[in-house]
């Protein structure tokens, strides 16, 4: 299955992959990591769309970062997504922090800080976000994402009930 090698994995679920478990290993020269598993459920009929966040007006989005925890914050120019991924790190920026603001005309929130490890050793991976069990209609694809740190590259290998899905480690 194209795409069982990278940290999402999108399945168009049929009724067959009711209750199928999914997970996925992640690996690099140190080590890997497993996934718990994620369940798939598959309906019939309609599904209520779910939100994770919200405001109104939308909020916009800024990352933050500071050297350590006792500097200020600032603005990463040009990072307003949901996501934020540093630049390549070098030993120095260990212990640097990272946080995520959101804001509207009603005011602000921030995220927890993040603090960033820099090793000059291979980091085993962790499995720092699971796959989150879905539940969706039949013909509808499916979307397993997993987030990983540890030392790069890192590979990715999807199961589904247990059975490795065709192709290479990533």
């Amino acid at each position: 299955m194209p795409g069982a090698t990278a940290a999402s994995l999108t399945v168009t679920a049929t009724l067959a992959d009711d209750a199928s478990l999914w997970r996925v290993i992640v690996n690099n020269a140190a080590g890997s990591a497993t996934s718990i598993p994620a369940r798939l459920a598959v309906v019939q009929g309609t599904i209520a769309p779910a939100i994770s966040a919200s405001g109104s007006p939308t909020p916009s989005m800024q990352w933050q970062q500071r050297a350590n925890a006792s500097a200020e914050w600032s603005d990463i120019a040009g990072a307003t997504e949901l996501a934020y991924t540093t630049a390549p790190t070098t030993l120095a920026q260990s212990g640097s922090q990272y946080r995520a603001v959101a804001q509207n005309s009603a005011g602000s929130a921030s995220s927890l800080p993040a603090t960033l490890t820099i090793s000059a050793n291979a980091i085993a991976p962790a499995i720092t976000t699971q796959p989150q069990s879905q539940s969706v209609q039949a013909g509808n694809a499916a979307l397993f994402s997993v987030t990983a740190s540890g030392s790069s590259p890192l590979g990715y290998q999807w199961f589904n009930d247990g059975v490795a899905i065709i192709g290479e480690w990533q």
